[in-house]
């Protein structure tokens, strides 16, 4: 998959935050992601938050309230 493509996929997913109303929310990752380059500057971008293991329900994070959502 190509780069441009990728990026806008994730970009797609993000959504706003029902309580706060933040714009930049991550994408929530679960299981056990293989770290690379891409998916390190993902994190630091904060484009995705690490779930856990543990699979729940929700597919965004707000950075802003902490809400999961």
């Amino acid at each position: 998959m190509l780069e441009k493509d990728r990026k806008r996929q994730i970009e797609k997913l993000r959504s706003v935050c029902p309580k706060c109303g933040n714009k930049h929310t991550a994408r929530i990752i679960y299981g056990m992601p293989v770290m690379d380059e891409e998916m390190e500057k993902a994190e630091a971008e904060g484009k995705i938050w690490f779930g856990g293991c543990c699979l729940e329900d929700y597919r965004c994070y707000c950075s802003n309230c902490e809400l999961k959502f």
